[in-house]
């Protein structure tokens, strides 16, 4: 259920205080923008907590705003509870606030952090980010400054600034992007190609954030990982008022280490039976591309994992919500080897596993 503590919804839809806590694949879906409070330092056990114990926020076209600048009042996101659309949360009058958003899509939790590098004349004013479930190319970009020649085709993130009371800045300046990234994004451990590109005009055309010293890409048992980019020269920050900016991973110009391809991508068509299904992978066996498909009946939460066969996780293809219907995943496997292989779909209802064989 979705806890809060009510201070005045008649006329600012206003929270002091947010607990998700669904079970299994619950959801809470907004029919308008909810605000939580900036809370007062002199009382601080007023302070609006927000919390994600389980389950997803779902805002569609409204936001979840946090007004807050204290940072401590939001708790991180899981990889079942977090925030699907757009979040807003609140930037300290004096530059250089550091914001993290608990969000992601449908397909998995990615949160990001971006830094303000403007002061504002007041409080009230506040970033609202959305992960967008879709190819960062519009399949026209372009990459002018020829440092990279790709941006993902998986998601990207959408940036617009707002403000609640007239007295706040009409913009705000922003430095910093950190997205982060997962098994599924088309990234490949070990590497420093990976970069992060911006687009001020639609994504049209994506820039590179500069790195004089690029992360090392990692995939472990963390749900995700930031990317450390550089952080923008003080001439050079971006400003945000009534335009959007948007930013995604990108790849090195003349690189393919990382693909930034879903290359286990979902393909969904209408529900084609009224049961729990999945599927044997076809073709089976198979080198190294395979489809599983299987069909929700309901909506739910949804884990698709694969495993070796002692029993190890090797890939974790999905971890999101869905609705239902009938799904097509593709799988890659190039960098497996030869052998059995197990696939397990779980809901929170139901549960199968079946086996497939990798043949190089």
């Amino acid at each position: 259920m979705l806890i809060q503590q009510q201070i005045n919804t008649t006329t600012n839809n206003e929270f002091n205080g947010v607990s998700l806590n669904k079970s299994g694949s619950g959801k809470v879906v907004l029919a308008s923008d909810m605000v939580c409070a900036q809370g007062s330092s002199s009382a601080p056990t007023a302070e609006p907590y927000v919390y994600f114990n389980g389950g997803l926020l779902v805002t569609g076209d409204f936001a979840f705003i946090h007004l807050s600048t204290t940072s401590a009042t939001v708790s991180a996101g899981t990889p079942t509870s977090y925030v699907v659309g757009n979040m807003g949360r609140a930037m300290s009058s004096s530059a250089g606030k550091l914001g993290t958003f608990p969000i992601g899509d449908i397909n998995g939790y990615r949160p990001v952090q971006v830094k303000s590098s403007t002061s504002g004349v007041a409080t009230g004013h506040y970033l609202r980010i959305n992960c967008v479930a879709a190819n960062a190319n519009t399949g026209s970009s372009a990459f002018p400054d020829n440092l990279i020649d790709k941006v993902s085709a998986v998601r990207y993130y959408k940036v617009t600034y707002g403000k609640l009371i007239a007295a706040a800045a009409d913009s705000m300046g922003v430095d910093h992007f950190r997205p982060s990234y997962f098994s599924g994004d088309g990234v490949v451990a070990g590497n420093q190609d990976l970069r992060v590109a911006y687009s001020t005009d639609n994504r049209a055309t994506w820039t590179t954030l500069h790195d004089n010293y690029p992360d090392t890409t990692k995939i472990g048992t963390d749900p995700f990982r930031y990317y450390y980019s550089d952080t923008l020269a003080n001439a050079h920050f971006l400003t945000i008022s009534q335009n959007a900016l948007y930013f995604a991973l990108a790849r090195l110009t003349g690189t393919t280490t990382n693909t930034l391809d879903p290359g286990n991508s979902i393909e969904r068509g209408e529900l084609s039976a009224v049961t729990f299904n999945l599927e044997q992978n076809y073709p089976n066996p198979f080198n190294p591309a395979t489809k599983i498909s299987y069909n929700l009946p309901n909506a739910d939460f949804v884990n698709l994992k694969i495993y070796d066969i002692v029993g190890n996780e090797v890939a974790t293809l999905l971890s999101g919500y869905q609705s239902a219907g009938h799904y097509t995943y593709s799988f890659n496997a190039s960098s497996l080897t030869s052998g059995v292989y197990f696939y397990t779909l779980k809901t929170s209802r139901f549960s199968e596993t079946k086996k497939m064989l990798l043949t190089k």
